[in-house]
Order: structure tokens, then C-alpha cells, then sequence
């Protein structure tokens, strides 16, 4: 069972109908999931298994894994390139 939760939208939008739709918000923002590792007398390890990326709709996600989870607990994250790295976008 997974219990990780998907991240909200940072800005309340409405629902689009149309891809075509010009008032469509474009949200081409990556997320990352991890899958949760517990570990004894330590913190948790996250392990990066795959992307997200937010339907056009705004209404779900694509997630692409890149390994199956062992354990039951995926986290989604909004991807924030650190300082010098850049975002790859496909």
C-alpha cells in the first residue's frame, strides 16, 4: 500500500478541458519520487527512483519509475535544481 502523499499545485488554478486552451496554466515543473528506506537507530534514507510530471489538466501526475519500491512508502517531490546543476528537461 502506498502512503506517500503527491504534492498540491502551488497556485489554485482551474481545471483546463482543452489542451488547446490559451487560459490553460502550463506547469512544466519536475517532481522527483523517492522511495522511503528505514533505517535502524538512523534517519530514513530517501532513494531516488523516478520523475513526476503534472497532467495539463492539473489534475494528476505521469510517474515514471525507474525502479520498483520494496518497501511501501513513495514520497513526491517538486524538483529544485541546486546552485551550478542544470534542470534536464525532455
Amino acid at each position: 500500500m502506498l502512503t506517500g502523499v503527491l504534492p498540491r499545485a502551488t497556485e489554485q488554478v482551474a481545471p483546463c478541458s482543452r489542451k488547446e486552451d490559451a487560459s490553460c496554466p502550463k506547469d512544466d515543473k519536475m517532481y522527483r519520487v523517492y522511495a522511503v528506506v528505514p533505517r535502524p537507530k538512523q534517519d530514513d534514507y530517501w532513494l531516488n527512483i523516478g520523475a513526476a510530471f503534472l497532467h495539463d489538466d492539473t489534475k494528476g501526475f505521469n510517474i515514471i519509475l525507474q525502479a520498483h519500491p520494496i518497501g511501501d512508502k513513495l514520497v513526491v517531490r517538486l524538483y529544485e535544481p541546486k546552485e551550478g546543476e542544470q534542470s534536464k528537461k525532455a
